[in-house]
């Protein structure tokens, strides 16, 4: 019938290639408007008016199956083992009645050989059946040659030459290596699955004093929840009655279940700990942190990476290049220099042989899985640690990361600050915080937080016409004055300040604390100071990152003498003061020309234009800040500025397995590829290689997802 948009979940795709031909199988169809194919998520997603029947055949004939709606439950490969996953594939299957008219032929060579030839071609013709058709199907709606089309030619080829048990022996490995792959591809598709039964699909709702069971698409925002003690909290939502210790190291990655009490912000799929928690329900159940987490990951790894993107590029091209030179192989020498094109007693494997070995041995499949795997692995594994990468191009990004430029506020440090002192020329230290209140009081900056904090006794009534000084204060009215509260580089330059007043400012700030000048519209009448707290893992993490050669700069707005106290502290290479946002932007731009790979690491909303300037942009907190999710190339979900290494680890440690399985399989290949033209390799050595490479890579790529 005719249709708009619809998803449906793919079955049989083993790696990312297959999701390329489908998408090309199915743009073909009259109708079809947009075709998009995930290969991590298994969705195929069509808009247009055209015949599902007709799309589902298309899939069909392309050698997969469409097994459920994008709204019906995914199978998972850990409900299986891997001989049931492979006797559930239908190649398999035909393979299997294949090696029964085998076993079933070899006593009938006792009186009949013709008989015994025939069933020996039937077995081979029956097993290769499937995959031929594959292969014929994806050239003629893909306009790709394929390694099914690879393997089918050189099985064919094999009963033709009389080497009917080496035939059907390929045709089994090679099926059983591409149930290898597809359940490979299964499991790691399994480690993200497992997020989603993170959240429970019904919720204890609050009805005055009556506890209902509902499902949680029936919440709205403001309903009550109960948690009771042990469950798993079921909404993003605010704790407004109890304390507890909740687990989040679902979505933050934190190892330490964290206190919550009245005020606080509780995660779906997070686990309540001993206490009894009421839960003012703060978002729906599509728009919690954890779907969003969700559906970020599965856009991530649907996103290719550079080096995959080159391997498959190189595969488009290897494949029917590879097939030329199999074709050259078996009959230049023989029209040429009179070698034998068959079979010859004591003269080794005849030219049309060693082509059709060159054919089993020359399938991309372990070249191709090198890196869909192993991003897939190392993706979901950060996201198990709270570390949130956005894609394929941004993890091999983190391996290249030879420096990381730090925001200070909220970054290294806690971004609490807190005022330290008021000095006042006329001495009344209070009127001075009151008039500063009184200019901050429409502010959300933390610093003016802080002096809201301790001017929170006082009365005073907010300013008229607040006016924010980017990167440098703020100012308004109070009693028809214009009072600016503002930094000392900004007070000195438009309205000057006197020495003596200056230097109490530097012995202020040669001790860490920024210094916040009011100048009440005739003179300066005075100052507070105002220091944050270090984040206690900063010193650790920054030793750690310059032991590894990483170079790390600060760039803050502070003054220089504030930015260079607490950066000698940190221990930080450089120290970049009293910058703009684009500022910022240019320091970004001078690290990136010196050292190429750059980090920015910041709170995703004040330094969003530096993030996008580096290599890529790490943005922490991103729990409690969905903006940072949705715009940073990375995501610390927690605070713990510690998930970074970790991040960056995971990226260099993923380049290394994309390096090892892409040498493997090539390094590999090309011996055989020399053995095969010398006559040396069998055509069941070809493929059982084959599978053994192709088994190795899988397990190499999926490394992440075991590794601590």
């Amino acid at each position: 019938m005719p249709m708009s948009l619809q998803q449906y979940t793919i079955e049989g795709m083993d790696c990312a290639t297959c999701a390329q031909k489908i998408e090309k199988g199915v743009s073909t169809l009259s109708g079809v408007e947009t075709v998009r194919v995930n290969f991590a998520t298994q969705q195929l997603e069509v808009d247009g008016t055209v015949n599902i029947a007709d799309i589902e055949s298309r899939v069909e004939s392309l050698g997969y199956k469409i097994i459920s709606t994008s709204t019906e439950e995914v199978p998972s490969s850990q409900k299986h083992s891997f001989w049931q996953y492979l006797l559930n594939r239908d190649e398999m299957q035909y393979v299997f009645v294949g090696l029964m008219i085998f076993l079933f032929a070899l006593p009938t060579q006792l009186f009949s050989m013709s008989l015994t030839y025939n069933l020996l071609v039937l077995a081979g013709g029956i097993a290769v059946a499937p995959t031929l058709l594959r292969g014929v199907n994806t050239l003629r709606f893909s306009r790709e040659f394929d390694i099914n089309m690879l393997t089918g030619i050189a099985v064919i080829g094999a009963l033709a030459i009389g080497e009917y048990f080496e035939g059907l022996l390929v045709i089994t490995l090679f099926n059983i290596g591409e149930a290898m792959e597809g359940y490979v591809a299964d499991r790691a598709r399994d480690s993200l699955r497992g997020l989603r039964d993170l959240t429970p699909k019904t919720a204890v709702r609050l009805n005055g004093d009556i506890e209902r069971e509902v499902p949680i698409e029936n919440l709205a925002v403001g309903d009550v929840l109960v948690t009771n003690p042990h469950t798993m909290i079921p909404m993003d939502g605010e704790v407004i009655s109890g304390s507890s210790a909740v687990n989040q190291a679902p979505i933050t990655g934190e190892s330490i279940p964290v206190e919550k009490a009245v005020g606080d912000p509780v995660f779906a799929g997070t686990v309540n700990g001993q206490g009894t928690l009421r839960i003012r329900v703060t978002k729906l159940a599509q728009n919690n942190t954890l779907n969003r987490l969700i559906a970020l990951i599965e856009e991530a790894e649907s996103e290719r990476a550079p080096s995959q993107r080159i391997i498959e590029q190189f595969s488009k091209w290897y494949t029917p290049l590879v097939l030329v030179l199999a074709i050259i192989i078996a009959s230049v020498p023989p029209l040429f220099f009179g070698a034998p094109f068959w079979e010859e007693a004591g003269s080794g494997h005849g030219w049309l042989y060693r082509g059709l070995a060159l054919l089993i041995i020359a399938c991309p499949c372990a070249l191709v899985l090198s890196a869909p795997v192993t991003i897939i692995s190392a993706i979901t594994a950060a996201a198990r640690r709270g570390i949130l990468i956005k894609g394929g191009r941004h993890l091999e990004n983190l391996g290249l990361v030879n420096a990381i430029a730090f925001d200070k506020t909220g970054t290294l440090t806690a971004g609490n600050p807190e005022v330290k002192m008021i000095f006042a020329l006329d001495g009344d230290e209070a009127a001075l915080l009151k008039l500063v209140c009184a200019v901050e009081a429409r502010s959300n900056h933390p610093i003016a937080a802080a002096v809201l904090r301790a001017g929170s006794h006082l009365d005073y009534s907010p300013a008229d016409n607040i006016e924010s000084l980017v990167g440098a204060g703020v100012r308004g009215e109070v009693g028809g004055e214009t009072v600016t509260v503002a930094s000392a580089r900004y007070i000195e330059e438009i309205f000057g300040l006197p020495d003596d007043f200056k230097s109490r400012i530097y012995d202020a700030e040669a001790n860490g604390e920024s210094a916040l000048i009011v100048h009440d519209g005739q003179a300066a009448c005075g100052f507070m100071t105002v220091a944050d707290v270090i984040r206690p893992e900063s010193m650790a993490v920054i030793a750690q990152f310059k032991s590894q050669g990483i170079y790390t700069v600060m760039l803050t707005g502070d003054n220089r003498a504030v930015a260079r106290a607490t950066g000698a502290i940190i221990g930080v290479n450089d120290v970049q003061a009293e910058l703009l946002p684009e500022d910022k932007v240019d320091n970004v731009r001078q690290l990136t020309e010196r050292y190429n790979g750059v980090a920015m690491v910041g709170d995703g909303v004040n330094d969003a234009p530096a993030l996008a300037t580096a290599t890529v942009g790490v943005a922490m907190g991103g729990a409690n800040n969905l903006q940072a999710m949705e715009t940073a190339d990375v995501t610390l979900m927690s605070e713990d500025l510690t998930q970074l290494p970790s991040a960056i680890a995971v990226g260099q440690f993923a380049r290394r397995l994309i390096q090892q399985n892409i040498v493997l399989s090539i390094g590999t290949k090309l011996v055989f590829v020399v053995l095969a033209i010398l006559g040396l390799a069998t055509l069941w050595m070809a493929v059982l290689v084959d599978v053994g490479m192709l088994i190795l890579v899988s397990v190499n790529g999926m490394r992440p997802l075991r590794n601590r």
